[in-house]
């Protein structure tokens, strides 16, 4: 059983600034489009006006300071962890929402429309990304690999119902 506590602390610890970024763009939308309003060459947007500036730089943002301050709280006396777990926050940020990024652009190639269900994929985009920029920093172990990535649908779902009824999503997924 102490394995799974610990297994369970591990995961949250490493991922939980990814989460964090992908959560808050929904919270900063803008107007400015990251994809400015162009489409792709059979007419369809590339990211759709969904996808915007003010959200990625938020979400990055948030998903750092989450890092930074986590870093502090579990070890203030050590300024150089600090820097490395903040520097490693902004990188699970930054690729968490570049992973999110690019499920839009395959989905908007799909011809589906900006909230449309897209399953497994729609709940796992942002882990993705946020492992494909940090393994190279820190490699957790694929124990924790794996439980994120079975148990993020099920989180990624309760937050967005939650966002629904809250008035900040359109769509409940």
């Amino acid at each position: 059983m102490d394995w799974l506590i610990g297994l369970i602390v591990r995961s949250f610890i490493f991922i939980f600034p990814a989460y964090v970024a992908n959560s808050t763009p929904v919270l900063f939308t803008g107007k400015r489009a990251i994809d400015g309003g162009r489409a792709w060459r059979d007419g369809r947007p590339l990211l759709g006006k969904g996808k915007t500036w003010r959200g990625l730089i938020m979400g990055i943002v948030c998903g750092t300071l989450t890092g930074a301050a986590m870093a502090l709280a579990i070890a203030p006396d050590m300024p150089a962890g600090i820097i490395y777990y903040a520097v490693f926050a902004f990188m699970l940020s930054a690729g968490a929402l570049l992973g999110d990024i690019a499920k839009s652009f395959i989905k908007r190639r799909m011809g589906l429309k900006r909230g449309a269900m897209l399953p497994i994929l729609d709940q796992i985009d942002f882990v993705l990304g946020a492992y494909l920029f940090t393994f190279w920093l820190f490699f957790p172990g694929w124990d924790v690999y794996v439980f994120v990535l079975l148990v993020t649908p099920g989180i990624h779902l309760a937050t967005n119902v939650i966002s629904y009824l809250l008035g900040h999503k359109s769509v409940p997924w």
